[in-house]
C-alpha cells in the first residue's frame, strides 16, 4: 500500500522533515527517511510516508495540511549581507536549503548577489535595499520580510559599520554614525521580527559583534562603544 501512495511524489528535503519533528516534539531518532536525503509527500492525498526503525516496518502515514509549517520553506533574515561576513553566512544557509531575506544599501550589490546565490542553490534570495542607520528603512526591511510569509528559522543582525578615530579626536558625527547602524539596526529589526521569530521554538537571532565589544585597541573608539552595546 505504501509503495501505490509514492506512485505521486514529491520530495521534500531532510531539513524540512527534522524541521517538523522539532515542532511536533517527536523523537526524530526513531524514524528513518525512504532515502537517505528524502522522504516522500503525495500532494494530493496529503500524507507523508516515513519508515519506522524501532518495529522495521513501513507503519507510519501522516496527514496534514498543506500549508503546513512543515511543508513551508524557511527564511534566514541577514542585515548587511551583498558582501563580507554578512555574504558569507547566507551563502552557508543556502547550502543547507534555506531561503534568505537580505538587506544593503547598493542595489547592484543586492541583484548580483541574488543572482550568484540562486545560481549556485535551491533556495530563493529575497532582496531589500535600505540603509540600516535609518529607523524607517530598517523597519521597512522588517516589514518586507514579513510579507513573505515564511518561518523565520534564524535573524542575523550583522550589519555594521566602521569609522577608524579616537574618540578625542574623530570626526564630529562618528558615534551617532555607528550607533544607528551596528546598534539601533539590530534593536528595531529584532523587535519588529520577535512576534515571527517567536512562533517555532527552534528559531535563532544571533548578533555580530567584534572582539573590540571587549578589548578597545588604537583607532576604534566610538566603533569600541558600539560593539560592546551591541
Amino acid at each position: 500500500e505504501a509503495k501505490d501512495t509514492v506512485s505521486a511524489e514529491r520530495m521534500i528535503k531532510k531539513a524540512d522533515l527534522y524541521s517538523f519533528f522539532d515542532n511536533v516534539k517527536f523523537n526524530r531518532d526513531d524514524f528513518m527517511l525512504l532515502r537517505t536525503n528524502e522522504l516522500y509527500y503525495d500532494i494530493k492525498k496529503e500524507i507523508a510516508i516515513f519508515y519506522l526503525k524501532t518495529t522495521k516496518r513501513w507503519v507510519f502515514v501522516l496527514k496534514f495540511e498543506k500549508k503546513s509549517q512543515f511543508l513551508m520553506k524557511k527564511l534566514a533574515v541577514i542585515s548587511g549581507a551583498s558582501k563580507g561576513i554578512g555574504k558569507a553566512i547566507a551563502e552557508i544557509f543556502g547550502l543547507h536549503g534555506l531561503d534568505v531575506a537580505i538587506c544593503a544599501r547598493s542595489l547592484q550589490h543586492l541583484n548580483d548577489f541574488k543572482a550568484d546565490f540562486e545560481n549556485k542553490y535551491q533556495a530563493q534570495c529575497h532582496v531589500f535595499v535600505a540603509d540600516v542607520s535609518k529607523k524607517s528603512e530598517i523597519e521597512a526591511f522588517a516589514d518586507f520580510v514579513l510579507d513573505l510569509n515564511l518561518p523565520i528559522a534564524a535573524l542575523i543582525n550583522n550589519a555594521g559599520v566602521f569609522m577608524p578615530g579616537q574618540i578625542i579626536s574623530e570626526a564630529a558625527g562618528n558615534l551617532e554614525t555607528q550607533i544607528e547602524t551596528n546598534v539601533y539596526s539590530a534593536y528595531y529589526l529584532t523587535r519588529k521580527l520577535i512576534s515571527a521569530l517567536k512562533v517555532s521554538d527552534s528559531s535563532h537571532i544571533f548578533n555580530i559583534c567584534s572582539i573590540a565589544s571587549q578589548m578597545a585597541y588604537p583607532q576604534s573608539g566610538s566603533y569600541t562603544i558600539s560593539k560592546f552595546a551591541l
